[in-house]
């Protein structure tokens, strides 16, 4: 159960201090916005790949710890990211005013260094049935905040745990959290259609 939040136009949010600083916002993106990156989702699923996770600078296959779609959206869109509506949402959205008020104003010195940086990855999941993403870490070389942007419907499971804390699934609720802190993804229990299936859009910020 989730305290009442503050509202911030249309946005909700809430600041958390245990087991680890994060920060819960509900309804992140306008009906408008949210269908359009659906929309560039459907277009982008059939290229996803089996997720690999990353090791020293280096993707390897670990299905017991991962099991799920991806891509890289910096890659796809490597010399015309105006054409993405997803990299276009997260510089709108992740940069604008309201963003920058709540960051600066938690208690989390971690966060309010995330409106620094200048460096970033973002990267496209899908939770197909029997997807899930085992307890880890975000370890690549210079993250130390993620935004993880919940979307999708029609499936059970696919809650995000940090540490031992259950955040449940919302479609539209961004968490930002310590990257160097545990996290995982329950098991999606769903069907073949994929407007069924969990997806989610990770931005990891980078010194």
């Amino acid at each position: 159960h989730f305290p009442t939040p503050q509202k911030l136009r249309d946005m909700k949010f809430k600041e958390y201090k245990l087991p680890s600083p994060y920060i819960v916002i509900d309804d992140f993106l306008t009906t408008e916005e949210y269908n359009s990156v659906m929309f560039e989702i459907n277009e982008l699923r059939p290229k996803m790949h089996k997720g690999k996770y990353q090791i020293g600078g280096k993707e390897k296959n670990m299905p017991k710890l991962k099991n799920n779609l991806n891509i890289w959206l910096d890659t796809e869109f490597k010399d015309r990211r105006q054409l993405s509506s997803i990299l276009n949402m997260i510089s709108n959205r992740m940069w604008n005013d309201e963003m920058r008020n709540i960051i600066t104003n938690t208690d989390s010195g971690i966060f309010r260094t995330y409106i620094h940086t200048n460096s970033d990855n973002t990267l496209l999941s899908a939770y197909n049935n029997g997807s899930f993403y085992n307890t880890h870490k975000d370890i690549a070389s210079g993250i130390f905040v993620t935004t993880n942007l919940m979307l999708g419907e029609g499936f059970k499971g696919g809650d995000f745990k940090l540490g031992s804390k259950i955040i449940p699934f919302k479609k539209n609720r961004l968490i930002m959290f310590e990257s160097h802190k545990e996290h995982s993804v329950t098991k999606v229990q769903t069907d073949d259609n994929p407007k069924n299936w969990r997806y989610s859009i990770q931005y990891f910020a980078k010194l």
